[in-house]
């Protein structure tokens, strides 16, 4: 489900990684937010570059299995496996690059270090998601 953290849950989240970016550095362990919601194990430079970073969070949905005819672009991310290569692609990436559905699958499998049409094997998996953005302004 597209939509479980709310506007301020996401800005506690910006503020939270950003906050462990810089403890990095200075080895400050930042205090985390209260609720379940933020234990969740999920994806996340240069201490100088850091003033200059904007930060972008995808939080991602339980991954489920789908058919190439059920992706739809925009609003899907992909996760590939096959014969022990994987690979991820976020939603947001075929917009970005105006992917065709095609394109996407391709890019998926480079991704993963396999032929471009890998895709299109017996035994290729696939498994879609959405994704929950929130940016830093």
């Amino acid at each position: 489900m597209i939509g479980e953290y709310t506007e301020v849950q996401g800005r506690l989240l910006l503020e939270l990684a950003r906050k462990s970016i810089l403890e990095e550095f200075t080895k400050i362990k930042p205090d985390f937010p209260a609720g379940k919601e933020f234990k969740q194990a999920r994806g996340v430079l240069e201490e100088n570059e850091l003033k200059e970073i904007k930060i972008e969070l995808s939080i991602l949905t339980i991954p489920e299995d789908t058919a190439i005819k059920d992706i739809k672009i925009g609003q899907d991310g992909l996760i590939c496996d096959y014969l022990g290569y994987s690979g991820l692609l976020l939603p947001q990436v075929a917009v970005e690059n105006k992917f065709s559905k095609v394109k996407f699958l391709e890019c998926l499998c480079n991704k993963a270090g396999l032929p471009k049409d890998t895709w299109s094997k017996l035994g290729f998996k696939l498994k879609r998601f959405q994704a929950q953005i929130f940016k830093e302004k």
